[in-house]
């Protein structure tokens, strides 16, 4: 039988640099802490598509990335275009100071790529953010993890 090599490759935009995550000397997480995970995507985006289907559709992939994915709040933003700001009218209460504060005087999300772009929130904290799912798989899902798993106390 013939042994075949596949090299799977990803168009540009799947794979872009990820912005630093600063939480894991900063942050933490307690028992009351809400964790959010904040997706910013288009209807006309084929890289969001594509996360989409693959993380909830046909592969369920959120399920093996990130099992922890069932204890934390997810929010799916249509953005009207890749590098659109968030408005508090997207926003539930809770997070309404993403669109509204600005620390060191910029926004608390720095989406200068497009979409896809995430965001992991907790409290009322960025922890990690980042485009594509290079920056979910990289920087937002191992912040994430880590804070619902220091609000359960398993670390």
């Amino acid at each position: 039988m013939e042994k075949r090599t596949f090299i799977l490759s990803a168009p540009a935009f799947l794979i872009a640099p990820s912005l630093p995550a600063t939480a894991d000397s900063v942050f933490h997480a307690t028992k009351d802490s809400r964790v959010t995970l904040l997706y910013l995507g288009q209807v006309s985006c084929p890289a969001c598509r594509g996360y989409e289907a693959e993380y909830f559709g046909r592969m369920n992939r959120m399920a093996t990335s990130f099992p922890e994915f069932r204890e934390i709040d997810y929010l799916k933003l249509s953005m009207g275009s890749g590098k659109a700001t968030v408005s508090a009218w997207q926003l539930p209460d809770h997070l309404k100071w993403i669109a509204t504060e600005t620390r060191g005087g910029e926004s608390p999300i720095k989406n200068n790529y497009g979409t896809p772009f995430f965001v992991g929130v907790v409290d009322r904290e960025v922890w990690a953010q980042g485009p594509a799912v290079s920056g979910l798989e990289g920087d937002v899902i191992p912040a994430l993890r880590r804070a619902v798993l220091e609000r359960s106390g398993r670390i």
